[in-house]
């Protein structure tokens, strides 16, 4: 929902600072249409800072949250996206570089939340283009079409899990709902706006994202269990549009890595014929450590294609982040449909990320036959 006024943070201070020496506050703006900017909050210092190359005019970043294991940042697009309407992303906490990861198979995604205890990913998908809306389980972010909708046609901008994964508090307007994980609604709040951005903090109480009409409405610590909303000091951020907020350890700065190879996740090629297919692997380090990644590939069924590539299979060593080229040749022998699984680990942490690819090998045309069908056609 997008609502042009300007407003302020206000956060109950107090709440922030306690046991947050290795904590960040993350947040994305969605000004206008869908121009999106990552920017942090110190909980101790309170300074704000823009990611510096987190700036995505025409991206429409609605939903933001943190793994609970990992701290790695995950946000979701809606469908004001130039493209990638719907897709699921990761995002470099250091920088606020974005990383494809895929679609959803929904077109507006407006939250995101990590269960704590089991790591599944949540997401509420608004009905759009002939789509079902509703609650989303994602079991494995890396797959984030595999998922499993459970409709509903409530009109839900934010919501959070609390700090045990007992209860799910879901924002919708002015109104936020309390259900536990038998989708029982165990209670209803006021939050005197519409609210945008919903995270728990670490003493299991809400920071809550309104729209107001000044400069100093409310983003408030509230107590959804007995409906009590405290007064807090309030900061000013600059942005005036967040559409989602995520509070993570400083694990956030553990090595992270991500695969991305381009857009299309199908190709088709001619049976006995080569393509060549680029990966690209993005490895950020932020220690003093050298790091071994391995770069695995699996075909399904196997036999009718193989690749080639000059990747070292124990593991190549890097010892500074980069963003670099893995090319590769497909060589093509029987048609059908091949299903290529490619997965770049760190050895030493485990830590891994996985594309699938759908390779489409076809019967080659028979250009003779072509031409002589297409100079004979009445």
């Amino acid at each position: 929902m997008k609502v042009f006024t300007k407003f302020c943070l206000i956060i109950c201070l107090s709440s922030l600072v306690v046991n947050a020496g290795a904590d960040m506050l993350y947040a994305v703006q969605d000004k206008g249409l869908n121009d999106s900017q990552f920017f942090t909050i110190n909980p101790n210092t309170l300074e704000i800072k823009s990611l510096p190359n987190g700036n995505y005019p025409c991206y429409d970043i609605d939903a933001l949250d943190a793994h609970p294991q990992t701290s790695v940042l995950y946000a979701a697009s809606g469908d004001d996206a130039v493209r990638n309407k719907g897709y699921l992303y990761t995002v470099n906490s250091q920088t606020g570089k974005l990383s494809p990861i895929g679609y959803t198979g929904f077109d507006e995604i407006e939250a995101l939340s990590f269960h704590p205890v089991d790591g599944s990913l949540w997401a509420w998908a608004k009905a759009s283009s002939g789509q079902e809306g509703g609650l989303v389980k994602i079991p494995n972010p890396q797959v984030p079409s595999n998922n499993t909708l459970y409709p509903n046609s409530m009109q839900v901008e934010a919501m959070t899990w609390d700090n045990e994964g007992e209860f799910l508090y879901v924002a919708a307007n002015t109104e936020l709902f309390v259900y536990n994980t038998s989708s029982v609604l165990v209670n209803t709040c006021n939050l005197f706006g519409e609210t945008e951005a919903l995270e728990i903090l670490p003493d299991g109480r809400l920071l809550v994202g309104m729209h107001g009409e000044s400069n100093l409405l409310p983003y408030k610590v509230v107590n959804a269990q007995t409906c009590q909303i405290e007064d807090g000091g309030s900061i000013t951020t600059g942005f005036d549009d967040v559409e989602g907020i995520a509070w993570t350890g400083i694990s956030a700065l553990i090595t992270t890595i991500a695969l991305d190879q381009g857009v299309n996740n199908t190709i088709i090629i001619e049976a006995g014929s080569s393509q060549y297919k680029l990966f690209m692997l993005d490895l950020d380090i932020y220690d003093d450590s050298d790091y071994h990644v391995t770069f695995e590939q699996t075909v399904v069924p196997e036999n009718g294609i193989s690749f080639y590539h000059n990747y070292p299979s124990a593991g190549e060593l890097f010892s500074a982040s980069t963003y670099s080229m893995l090319p590769e040749r497909i060589d093509t022998v029987s048609p059908g449909i091949y299903t290529v699984t490619s997965t770049v680990t760190i050895v030493e942490t485990g830590t891994s990320d996985t594309k699938i690819l759908t390779v489409r090998v076809v019967e080659p045309v028979e250009w003779g036959f072509v031409y002589f069908i297409a100079c004979h056609k009445s």
